[in-house]
Parts: C-alpha cells; sequence; structure tokens
C-alpha cells in the first residue's frame, strides 16, 4: 500500500477592527481553481479548536490552524493550483503553488 501524501497549507483571520466579528464557521468553504470543495466543513471543522470554537473573533484575536489535504485526491495533476478560504464576511488572499510529479 503506497503512503499518501499531504499538502499542508495555513490558514489565519485576524479582526483588525474595533468590534467583535461573529466568523460564523458553518459558512466557511474551500476552494480549489475557484470550484467549492463539497467536504469543506470536514475539511476545516476537523481537529482542534480554541476553547469556545471559532464563533467570536474579538478585536485585535486571529484564528490560526493548518491543514492537510490529500495530494492524490484534491492535486491530482502536475500543475499550478490555486486555493482560496471563503466565509461570511471574509475572502482570504488566493495562495498559488505547484505541485510536481512524485521522485521515485
Amino acid at each position: 500500500m503506497a503512503e499518501r501524501s499531504y499538502e499542508m497549507i495555513s490558514f489565519h483571520l485576524e479582526n483588525m477592527s474595533s468590534e467583535s466579528v461573529r466568523c460564523e464557521p458553518e459558512t466557511w468553504v474551500l476552494e480549489i481553481d475557484g470550484k467549492e470543495l463539497t467536504d469543506s466543513g470536514m475539511i476545516l471543522m476537523n481537529g482542534i479548536s480554541p476553547a469556545g470554537g471559532y464563533n467570536t473573533l474579538r478585536p485585535g484575536a486571529s484564528f490560526s490552524f493548518t491543514k492537510g489535504l490529500e495530494i492524490a485526491r484534491y492535486f491530482p495533476e502536475n500543475k499550478e493550483y490555486s486555493v482560496q478560504w471563503k466565509g461570511a464576511g471574509f475572502t482570504s488572499n488566493v495562495v498559488t503553488f505547484h505541485i510536481d510529479p512524485p521522485v521515485h
């Protein structure tokens, strides 16, 4: 059985306003090459979360986390990919990277 390979992607959301912001994690989605992943909720909400969850972000506070996306499933081709994280009230910068063929 072949070992699975993952592309690790870090996410950071910071509240730079003077008001608390509801983050509404139930609205969060990941897009790869502009296409929404149907399993975004499972990917983003699986694992450790801050005490109290991701619901409210106080002024000056931030959330950061890293997720591993299986290369064979999400990035099967040798090409450049674009990934973006979106939710109610925010859209991340687009992260672009190239997947190279495996070296044997």
